[in-house]
């Protein structure tokens, strides 16, 4: 485990920072509500980097009865098109892998697959383009306004 966190009070974003290398693989998994009714997408940010221009998406999700998929470009990688919501009433789960996080001869892609308690599933690829190894990941809702909530729960593993 190389970090781990649970909000005792709202808080606009998470980082992990100072990230080891030693390890090929980092999973990042998130139980996470939003302050916001409407919540969004969590993006994840590399080493403090927020620039539209370096990161790539495409998502799918469904609920059972309506499927939705399409690409995006965003001020991070995020965990599903916009219509995923964590919300306070109704929290979410995700799974992140970052695969060779530490190389500097490639971009970092990642994959990502999320719930929401109140109805559906998504998953979602995701593309930095940058060659420099991860050193930070922050993460914060899509939307300004939101904030996690407190007793979100936020776990990095190293997986060789």
């Amino acid at each position: 485990v190389l970090g781990n966190t649970t909000l005792a009070t709202a808080s606009a974003s998470v980082t992990f920072s100072s990230i080891p290398g030693g390890y090929k693989d980092l999973v990042l998994v998130v139980q996470a509500g939003s302050t916001s009714a409407g919540g969004d997408a969590i993006m994840m940010q590399f080493n403090g980097d927020t620039s539209y221009s370096n990161y790539f998406n495409v998502f799918m999700e469904g609920d059972g009865s309506t499927a939705t998929s399409g690409t995006w470009t965003t001020n991070g990688i995020a965990n599903s098109y916009n219509t995923v919501h964590f919300s306070s009433a109704a929290n979410g789960a995700l799974v992140w892998q970052v695969m060779d996080f530490t190389t500097t001869d490639k971009h970092k892609s990642t994959l990502v697959r999320s719930n929401r308690a109140s109805s559906g599933v998504s998953g979602a690829a995701g593309r930095w383009a940058n060659t420099a190894a991860i050193t930070s990941i922050t993460l914060v809702y899509g939307n300004p306004a939101a904030s996690f909530s407190a007793g979100s729960t936020f776990r990095l593993l190293g997986v060789n």
